[in-house]
């Protein structure tokens, strides 16, 4: 397609003399300008849609990013806060502080170890094998390769 510059150029040749103010072109050169400078708002008007257009799919991306992450984090604090309760519940702390803060309402501050009874289960599991591992470290003849071989 012929831009507007061109078809302007060919009713230059149409007239007498090149002259665009023959009354008989003007009003077609007229409507050719106007026309070239709707064009060219319009297509101003789409880049800007579309770079607007790619700014809210890269923010949508950034967004699905975080909430993934979030999501991560949230696992991850679950868990963190089960393995918690698990290991207060073994020593018989305060679910709240394990005695760390004055102002909890449980146990106001004197929740460490053994505030409460120590659960069985917990116990066993968390307890007990750090304590077989403490005496065995505190023992003099123990070396650190009868460790070893005793962890493996």
């Amino acid at each position: 397609m012929a831009s507007t510059e061109q078809l302007i150029e060919l009713l230059r040749q149409q007239g007498p003399g090149g002259d665009l103010t023959d009354p008989r072109i003007a009003p077609v050169a007229d409507l050719l300008a106007r026309r070239e400078a709707e064009l060219n708002e319009e297509l101003a008007r789409q880049e800007r849609e579309l770079e607007e257009t790619q700014q809210q799919a890269r923010r949508r991306e950034r967004a699905e990013a975080l909430r993934g992450h979030l999501d991560a984090l949230t696992t991850e604090l679950a868990s963190a806060r089960a393995l918690l309760d698990d290991l207060t519940a073994a020593l018989g702390a305060c679910p709240a502080c394990c005695g760390e803060d004055a102002a909890c309402r449980w146990c106001r501050g004197r929740g460490g170890g053994g505030f409460t009874t120590p659960d069985p289960d917990g116990f066993e599991r968390f307890v007990v094998p750090a304590v077989r591992m403490y005496v065995r470290m505190r023992t003099p003849n123990n070396t650190e390769e009868e460790h070893r071989k005793s962890v493996e």
